[in-house]
């Protein structure tokens, strides 16, 4: 479904922006602490470095990838917090 210039998103693209846009991008930062000790699964950073890439291209503005980044950030930090405080 696409949008005319200067038309109003609709409610079911917020919510999808909303949902690609930070949605993934913090569940892709969570599951990047697997790659550390004791779990060692080293392709899971790689796969959710390239779904924050991914995120970004489909992004539709430098805000929006701001955002994403963030996002990606905070679950890489809500997630890991809990290993530095072990070390």
């Amino acid at each position: 479904m696409s949008l005319a210039p200067g038309a109003p998103p609709t409610r079911m693209s917020a919510a999808r922006t909303l949902g690609v846009g930070l949605g993934v991008p913090l569940v892709a930062g969570a599951a990047s602490v697997l790659g550390f000790a004791p779990f060692y699964f080293w392709p899971v950073p790689i796969v959710a470095l390239a779904a924050l890439f991914l995120v970004w291209r489909g992004g539709g503005s430098a805000l929006q990838a701001a955002l994403s980044g963030f996002a990606f950030g905070l679950g890489y930090f809500l997630a890991g917090v809990s290993w530095v405080y072990v070390s």
